[in-house]
């Protein structure tokens, strides 16, 4: 195995390059986009503090959970990792302006972002989306957009980055819509939704929208202004773009309420009364970066001791949904299918591959928050972002399980 790691690291990845050319482009077209501008940086309680604007705190700053999972024949142990996280609001902002795909809010000449003043804020690239440049020193922001002058009378705004992607949308944005369906003098207000996420989760985002709102799609790096714009806060706590590829520990953590949205979804979907004893692996063939190098063989190991190789998007999401109600023990690599471990039933198994040394505990802190058992098998990296298992070392491991 060493030899072959070996060979793959004289190999440039092909999708590094492509990767790179893309970013140099989005720069590129950011640079060229129809308006600059500096705002000063301010977070939203200060902004309505400051203005005396509607801030509703609906749960005090608290000490969250991260699960830090033990890896298969190592001599760590599990254990639980708490932060102090801030609370969870939501509030009012009168003629403000969206941009998509950020998470920030504009009004006047100030830029509302709660991300930068976090205390783990050292953890983030800020320079992605629409920003510029950010100088936290300096309080001040420099973002670029296309402004649209249509005027949006009221909107509720799930807007923020990575849309696109399953995980961040379902964990990150939608489960906002938790908190802000509590509300009563919201429920005829619009959702503002990523135009993205919108084409790709449509089916989401009808069965969590519950109130029937309009659903108004947002442009990526388009600017809209709001007459009356509610900002629901995060409800959970992961950088999306680090400092770094190799992740400092800093822990994956969630607000757990929102997950009885999820749990609703399901029971209303799912004809799945008792449990199941389904076994599947996922199979990352259809997804256009797949991490794990030596994965055609992983699954036929795992077909071997009894599991299903399923392909999540080639489902779509009533079927994903009735899929992993059933499943007793869940594997694959670290990836946003993980995301759909929300509907498995509780006490079921979570089996995650992901190197240790990239630190990364989205599966297994998501897993716990739902009840749910995990456990992590270590790979070798082979460059920045690739990776393979040990075959020796999977099969000694899927033994183990299999004499459980």
């Amino acid at each position: 195995m060493r030899s072959f790691v070996k060979k793959k690291l004289k190999n440039k990845s092909a999708y590094q390059i492509a990767f790179r050319l893309y970013i140099n482009f989005h720069e590129a077209k950011k640079a060229l986009l129809g308006k600059k501008k500096k705002y000063n940086l301010i977070t939203f309680k200060s902004f309505c503090d400051q203005i005396k604007l509607k801030y509703i705190v609906l749960e005090k700053e608290i000490y969250r959970e991260s699960y830090i999972p033990k890896y298969y024949n190592d001599d760590s142990e599990t254990f639980i990792k708490k932060e102090l996280l801030p609370e969870i609001y939501y509030c009012e902002i009168n003629n403000a302006s969206v941009i998509g795909g950020n998470n920030f809010v504009i009004t006047e000449n100030y830029c509302l972002y709660d991300i930068p003043f976090q205390r783990n804020s050292k953890n983030y690239n800020f320079n992605y989306g629409s920003v510029l440049q950010i100088d936290k020193k300096k309080l001040s922001i420099e973002i670029s957009y296309i402004y649209d002058r249509t005027t949006i009378e009221k909107g509720i705004t799930i807007v923020g980055h990575a849309a696109n992607n399953y995980y961040h949308f379902t964990i990150d944005l939608l489960a906002r819509l938790y908190y802000i369906d509590q509300v009563e003098e919201y429920k005829d207000y619009p959702l503002l939704i990523d135009e993205r996420a919108c084409e790709y989760y449509s089916s989401l985002i009808n069965a969590a929208n519950k109130n029937k709102r309009e659903i108004i799609p947002i442009k990526r790096d388009v600017m809209y202004n709001v007459v009356n714009l509610v900002y629901p806060s995060m409800v959970s706590w992961n950088p999306i773009y680090r400092v770094s590829s190799n992740y400092e520990n800093s822990g994956n953590y969630y607000a757990d309420k929102p997950y009885s949205m999820y749990k609703e979804i399901k029971n209303k979907i799912s004809s799945a009364r008792e449990f199941q004893e389904r076994k599947v692996f996922i199979s990352r063939k259809d997804v256009s970066r797949n991490y794990l190098k030596n994965e055609s063989d992983v699954a036929r190991i795992f077909s071997e001791h009894g599991f299903e190789i399923i392909s999540p998007g080639e489902l779509d999401y009533e079927n994903q949904i009735k899929l992993f109600s059933e499943v007793s023990v869940l594997a694959g690599a670290e990836g946003a299918a993980f995301t759909n471990l929300i509907y498995m039933p509780k006490n079921s198994k979570v089996i995650c591959i992901v190197p240790k040394e990239k630190n990364k505990y989205m599966v297994s802190s998501l897993a716990y928050i739902n009840g749910l058992e995990s456990e992590y098998l270590n790979a070798d990296l082979i460059n920045e972002n690739d990776y393979i298992i040990d075959l020796d070392y999977l099969k000694g491991f899927l033994k183990e399980l299999d004499e459980i």
